[in-house]
């Protein structure tokens, strides 16, 4: 009980941006977790492990962020026995946004590579959300890996997902899809065409979520002179 209280807290701290507290919360519990359970492999040490690799991605330390994730995967592992798990999928895609974040574009690919076929096993069918995000953040990938092509198939197969998932309605998933397509296109001088992308990309952010993080940045491009 103190020990996911600890971890409640962290996430509290975290919510908050008060990263030290949530360090200082979830080093805590993670010590009284691996206590308790003397060394056997436990979900609540593995889910605080991957909160700690969130945190230290937060606090921009990627190497402890990485040690964490690699640490938590063998813990997911070790309970999955070798099934298809969703937390080591949820694990690997945040590894792989770490890796991301840092440029090891490769490492990146590896992680987003696994997750989805993962996700793939385990959903009933392609209409999920966890293969869309991790889709989109490997397009995203792509892109800085100068792959366009391979960018292009990642947005679409997830803008369809979340086209799906909203059954008709806009969401700030399908927002944030049509603003890595615009980056596709800018990126590969299609400008125009980004615009367009972009301009819906805002459309729906302002009705919906006008402080999301990536209005701004759409803003300032459609500000530019095209």
């Amino acid at each position: 009980d103190v020990a996911k209280t600890l971890n409640n807290q962290g996430t509290n701290f975290r919510l908050m941006k008060q990263y030290s507290d949530t360090l200082q919360c979830l080093t805590e519990a993670l010590a009284i977790f691996k206590e308790l359970f003397e060394g056997d492999a436990s979900v609540d040490v593995a889910k605080t492990l991957h909160d700690q690799g969130v945190n230290y991605e937060n606090m921009k330390q990627h190497k402890n962020a990485d040690r964490c994730y690699t640490e938590a995967l063998v813990v997911f592992r070790e309970i999955a026995q070798g099934a298809a798990s969703a937390d080591v999928a949820k694990t690997l895609a945040f590894q792989g946004g770490n890796y991301k974040t840092i440029g090891q574009y490769r490492d990146a690919d590896q992680c987003f590579t696994e997750a989805i076929a993962i996700h793939r096993e385990i959903a009933e069918s392609d209409i999920s959300e966890g293969i869309a995000n991790t889709l989109l953040n490997q397009g995203d990938n792509y892109r800085a890996m100068k792959q366009y092509r391979k960018a292009a198939l990642c947005n679409a197969e997830a803008l369809a997902i979340f086209k799906k998932i909203s059954n008709g309605t806009d969401s700030t998933d399908i927002a944030e899809t049509l603003s890595a397509r615009g980056d596709y296109y800018r990126a590969t001088g299609r400008k125009i065409r980004g615009r367009e992308e972009y301009q819906k990309a805002l459309k729906i952010f302002m009705r919906l979520e006008p402080g999301h993080h990536l209005v701004t940045k759409l803003q300032f491009i459609l500000s530019l002179p095209e």
